[in-house]
């Protein structure tokens, strides 16, 4: 390894804590989701995350679409079609990025389209829409009191659904989320929790 990388191996070298301060700040994450999670939600066979989102009684401001739910959806025409679903008082636009331009746009109600640092709509007055690539890294100033829905996936694994839950950066103190998966995901959380209370079972 290069002079100035340190390898870390557990139980072995963590003289300084790093480890045990990765571990403690991960902790802190999946406990704050758990506590500002409202519903953790099963897609049924006839329902799309986006029908979820259009029909949903709860108001939601973003979706964080970390189990690839969206994939191959076109980002411009879905942002339409959220437009005419999503209640009036509460979104002025649809924020999302787009491929074309490579760059965040906002979709107005009035049917204009404007980069997101020309737009006339607020950040907090918009649902945003991070696609899978966006999940991690990107920046975007939500209202205080933003609901997102964080789609799961069969193969999504732990860092990126910190990360994606991190894109809600007041998530520890108003921000919630929903978590939307479709049942292959609830198959497999199933069949784990059975292996674990059986496991339990045999070495009690």
């Amino acid at each position: 390894l290069p002079g100035y990388v340190k390898q870390y191996i557990p139980g072995r070298n963590d003289t300084d804590g790093t480890l045990q301060d990765i571990a403690a700040t991960n902790g802190r994450m999946l406990d704050v989701i758990l506590k500002r999670t409202l519903e953790v939600y099963q897609l049924p066979s006839n329902q799309t995350i986006v029908d979820y989102i259009c029909s949903s009684p709860q108001v939601l401001h973003a979706i964080i679409d970390c189990g690839a739910l969206l994939a191959g959806v076109d980002l411009p025409m879905l942002s339409v079609n959220l437009l005419s679903s999503l209640p009036e008082d509460d979104v002025d636009g649809i924020l999302f990025f787009d491929n074309e331009v490579r760059d965040w746009v906002i979709l107005e109600r009035s049917g204009r389209q404007y980069p997101k640092d020309l737009s006339p709509v607020e950040e907090d007055r918009v649902f945003a829409i991070f696609d899978e690539p966006r999940c991690r890294g990107t920046d975007l100033k939500l209202r205080a009191d933003a609901v997102a829905v964080l789609t799961l996936g069969p193969n999504l694994c732990k860092d990126k659904l910190l990360q994606g839950a991190g894109r809600l950066r007041k998530l520890e103190r108003s921000q919630n989320l929903v978590m939307v998966g479709g049942a292959d995901v609830f198959t497999k959380m199933h069949e784990l929790q059975s292996r674990r209370r059986m496991k339990a079972m045999k070495h009690p």
